[in-house]
């Protein structure tokens, strides 16, 4: 389990070193450091899978919900927050999200 922190913590560490990469892009274009913040998000995913501990999903929202600020056209970045609000039972909170993204819903 402290494998999993140190890893979820270098990933966040470098995700930020990252971040600066993309300053210049257009508003449209993913950043490139977002592959980071989705990965360190999955680590604590898989920490909630080895100790039911709700903590680890708030982590995992956390820096998702930063990330898709800094990058708020990145599908990824949506979909895997959309999972993690599921497993936290929070579907009250990404309905919105989900009606304002797939326009195939009718909420």
């Amino acid at each position: 389990m402290d494998q999993e922190g140190t890893l979820a913590a270098n990933l966040i560490r470098e995700y930020f070193e990252a971040l600066p990469l993309g300053n210049d892009l257009p508003k449209l274009e993913i950043q490139p450091a977002d592959d980071l913040a989705i990965l360190a998000a999955q680590v604590y995913v898989n920490m909630f899978a080895l100790d039911s501990a709700a903590a680890h999903l708030h982590n995992a929202v956390v820096i998702l919900e930063y990330a898709s600020r800094k990058s708020p056209q990145s599908y990824q970045i949506h979909l895997e927050l959309v999972r993690i609000y599921r497993l936290l039972g929070m579907f009250v909170y990404f309905q919105p999200f989900l009606c304002r993204y797939l326009t195939f819903l009718s909420c």
